[in-house]
């Protein structure tokens, strides 16, 4: 009887050496599969706030219209009047300002920015994001 008692005290005294070195290397592995998948995630996430900044103007511009029954001159006048229609205008998520066109050239407005590099045009994380191109990528 002692000596199954020992075997029961050896078993339920904790963990092995190896058994720690197995979790581990499971962690180890699951960390760099999730470092690898979200390193460039973070463009991808401004891209999409920058869309979904256009949606939430453009939605404010379609209300300063059924008001006005024009579309405004600026970006401004959404924040103050009689009626604001948002509380802010907001900046891009790479801190500059949204660029509001009225009339516009791919209709009645355009409001756009320019992307990750600031600059007209450009491909991938650098295309300008603007209400023609919404769901594209």
């Amino acid at each position: 009887m002692f000596r199954n008692d020992k075997k029961r005290l050896r078993r339920m005294a904790g963990f092995t050496l190896l058994e720690i070195l197995i979790v581990i290397a499971m962690i180890a592995i699951f960390a760099t599969t999730v470092a690898v998948n979200i390193i460039d995630k973070p463009d991808q996430a401004r891209r999409v706030a920058a869309k979904q900044d256009i949606r939430t103007i453009i939605s404010a511009l379609n209300m300063y219209r059924l008001d006005n029954l024009k579309y405004p001159d600026s970006l401004d006048q959404l924040i103050s009047g009689k009626y604001k229609y948002l509380d802010r205008v907001p900046v891009d998520p790479w801190k500059r300002d949204y660029v509001y066109h009225n009339p516009g050239s791919h209709g009645p407005y355009d409001i756009y920015s320019y992307g990750q590099d600031g600059l007209i045009g450009g491909t991938d994380l650098d295309a300008d994001i603007g209400n023609w191109n919404l769901d594209e990528d």
